[in-house]
């Protein structure tokens, strides 16, 4: 039987996050004008973090 060995993970393999789930909520804004009110609004009343998305 051949002589058995342990190949330790490089760093590469070491350095792999964990996937976290992660979950949101997306708001359609009317103009951008109204997108920045509710951006600011929403980050007033403590929520975030929070992403500002064009599309």
């Amino acid at each position: 039987m051949p002589n058995a060995r342990t190949i330790a993970p490089t760093s590469t393999e070491a350095a792999k996050p964990t996937y976290q789930p992660k979950r949101g909520v997306i708001v359609m804004a009317g103009d951008e004008a109204d997108q920045q009110a509710l951006y600011e609004r929403l980050q007033a009343a403590g929520f975030g973090p929070l992403r500002v998305v064009t599309a």
